[in-house]
């Protein structure tokens, strides 16, 4: 069963723990919006149970103490900034293979080019969300959804069997939100829409879907990758 995740990435960008709190809530508050698999929210456990325990409520208050409790004191400077930016995960709570997690990796400022912020959505493997949320209209609206609140230079829903084939990562999914991206035509195997503030990129929702003969259709946007 092929792995999917929904991810944003984007350069150095240093934001304050409050800036990140604020855009942390607008996107909790944002999948629930998307899909009933996102109304509860739970930090990671040493087992389930454990888990089960940690309940995460939406609000900023709350979001700020995460930040704190995953930051050293130290690193946090009066201004808000943090050393090494700010990172939380979360997970659904649902049984194994019907869970979703959401990760976040960032407010990080950089002078290294193999380092980035991320935000990372992985769901479920099997069941009824996993369907509804590989539906066109639906991935595309989560997609849009981390590009307006985290304005990364890249944005997808990819899958592990299209990374393979793609050999480029992230940087081309299923669906596209990118920034890095040469002049090309419009094809057949794919829609291109290019906007003020980037480039998305995807197959043509009438005949879309997740097999290899899909993800062939795709290899042609690969050339045209700005380093």
């Amino acid at each position: 069963m092929d792995k999917f995740i929904f991810g944003a990435y984007w350069g150095s960008r240093a934001e304050t723990m409050y800036e990140v709190a604020d855009k942390i809530l607008y996107t909790l508050e944002g999948l629930v919006e998307q899909d009933d698999q996102f109304l509860k929210w739970y930090q990671p456990g040493i087992s389930r149970k454990k888990a089960l325990e940690k309940v995460v409520f939406v609000r900023k208050e709350e979001i700020i103490e995460l930040l704190k409790k995953n930051t050293l004191k130290k690193e946090i400077n009066e201004e808000g900034y943090s050393e090494f930016g700010f990172h939380i995960s979360l997970w659904t709570g649902h049984e194994d293979y019907f869970s979703a997690s959401l990760s976040f990796g960032v407010g990080h400022s950089f002078n290294n080019p193999n380092l980035g912020n991320r935000l990372v959505l992985t769901i479920p493997s099997k069941g009824h969300s996993r369907e509804r949320l590989l539906k066109f209209e639906k991935a595309k609206s989560i997609v849009e959804l981390f590009a307006e609140i985290w304005h990364p230079d890249y944005a997808v829903l990819t899958s592990e069997m299209l990374r393979d084939i793609m050999g480029v990562g992230n940087k081309i999914g299923w669906i596209t939100y990118t920034k890095f991206i040469k002049q090309i035509q419009q094809s057949s195997k794919f829609f291109m829409c290019e906007t003020k503030d980037g480039c998305w990129i995807y197959l043509n929702p009438e005949n879309y879907g997740y097999g290899v003969n899909a993800a062939n259709k795709l290899i042609d946007v690969k050339s045209n990758l700005l380093p």
